[in-house]
């Protein structure tokens, strides 16, 4: 479902402007933007491209000591998680969730009805 989804997307202003395509880059902005004048936004995805492009080499820069705690964060979290079972457990939550909610209203709407003495008559 996502790749045929995918297929339908228009590339993004930033992806177009890096392969040299200022005026689609442009056209893609304003459709999504829903306004004509995003040449502030442009000029800032421009200044972007061109300061990506000065990077030589950004793998050996996330490797550098410098970066290391992030990059070892970013592996060990989400290695973790699945270790962990922890995806599992809020996926169950998330689905479970409605059906918890809707029977706690039940429970709490049933318990504030009014009981029924023994002569026929209702309890203030």
């Amino acid at each position: 479902m996502l790749f045929l989804g995918a297929l339908v997307l228009p590339d993004t202003p930033n992806s177009l402007i890096e392969r040299g395509k200022l005026e689609q880059g442009e056209k893609v902005l304003k459709r999504i933007r829903g306004v004509d004048d995003v040449t502030v936004e442009l000029e800032d995805i421009v200044d972007a491209v061109n300061v990506s492009r000065t990077i030589v080499n950004p793998w050996a820069t996330i490797l550098r000591r410098r970066y290391r705690p992030q990059l070892v964060i970013s592996i060990l979290i989400p290695t973790f998680q699945q270790w962990v079972g922890i995806n599992v457990s809020a996926l169950l939550r998330a689905s479970t969730y409605p059906y918890v909610v809707v029977t706690a209203k039940v429970v709490m709407s049933v318990s504030s009805l009014p009981r029924r003495r023994t002569s026929g008559e209702y309890c203030q």
